[in-house]
Formats: structure tokens, sequence, C-alpha cells
């Protein structure tokens, strides 16, 4: 109950606050910004004593120099243009045949695809021949390895037992 009326009271005080307040003025010097920056741009040409005759066009204007073709020039331009139509010819000849013999395409992409399965089953069927040689060689060096170590406890124990033998027959406690 208490929290209730502690927020009324807040928003009783919050409304006369809002009530109070004006609202916000643009400063006089603001609204005149643009005015004030068009006349210091005024003075400052005033000062500049270069007055171009066109402010808007700075550009220099396009070279208007004619070029005379003599007869090497006409023949270039010939030759360039005869090999643009010869190119543009064997283009669509290329076309039209490709359109036509588009059987052909079709049956050597077939061929390639069956080749292309063929090396892929061929070189699966490698690596898993190559993996088995490989597991029974493991199974290998590992049965070597195991018969190795079995040959030296034999070897170790061996050994001992004639460690032991030397004490015993050595007088085992002749400090």
């Amino acid at each position: 109950v208490r929290i209730a009326t502690v927020k009324t009271q807040n928003k009783k005080k919050q409304a006369e606050f809002l009530e109070q307040c004006q609202p916000f003025k643009i400063s006089p010097t603001m609204s005149k910004m643009d005015q004030i920056k068009a006349e210091i741009e005024a003075k400052r040409q005033a000062e500049c004593p270069f007055k171009p005759e066109d402010p808007v066009r700075a550009v220099p204007p396009p070279p208007t120099a004619q070029v005379k073709l003599n007869a090497a020039a006409i023949l270039r331009e010939d030759a360039l243009y005869k090999k643009k139509q010869e190119q543009e010819a064997r283009t669509i000849a290329a076309y039209e045949q490709e359109l036509r013999d588009a059987s052909q395409f079709e049956r050597w992409k077939a061929e390639m695809a069956v080749k292309d399965e063929e090396a892929r089953l061929k070189e699966r069927e490698d690596r898993r021949v190559e993996n088995a040689v490989r597991a029974a060689e493991a199974a290998k060096a590992r049965e070597n390895r195991d018969v190795e170590k079995v040959r030296e406890m034999h070897e170790e124990a061996e050994h001992i037992k004639a460690q032991l033998e030397a004490e015993r027959r050595g007088g085992g406690g002749g400090d």
C-alpha cells in the first residue's frame, strides 16, 4: 500500500515539473547561421582579386582538334574491322556447330563419368588392400615384439637365477 502511494506522489511531482518546464527555444544565432555563413563568404570573395568568368564551370572544355586520317590509319582501321568480323563469324559458326553436335559431347561426358567411377573404385580397392597389408604387418610386429619380450624375460630370469645360485655358493652370509 505504501509503495502505491509513493508511486502516485512521484507521478504527481513529475507532472508538475513538466508543466513548469518551457519548451526548448533555438538560439537566434543558430537560426541565422546560414545568413552569417553567406556574409562571411561574400566578404572573402570581395577580398579575392581573381574572378572566374564562369564560376560554375571550372573544368576546361574538351579538345576539339581534328585528326586527319592518312592511308595507313584507314588501312589499320579496316584490318581491325575485318578481324572483328572474322572473329564474330567463327564464334557464330562454332555456336551453330555445337548446337547440332551435342550428342558427341554427351557421349564423351558419359565415357569420362564411367572412367572416373572406375578410377574411384580402383583407388578404394587399392586402399582396402593396402590397409589389410598394413594390419597384417602390424599384427606380425606385435607378435614379434611379444616373442622378443618373452625371450628377454626368460634371459633375465636365467640371469637372476645365476646370480642367486652364485650368492648361495659364495657363502651367502659371510660378511
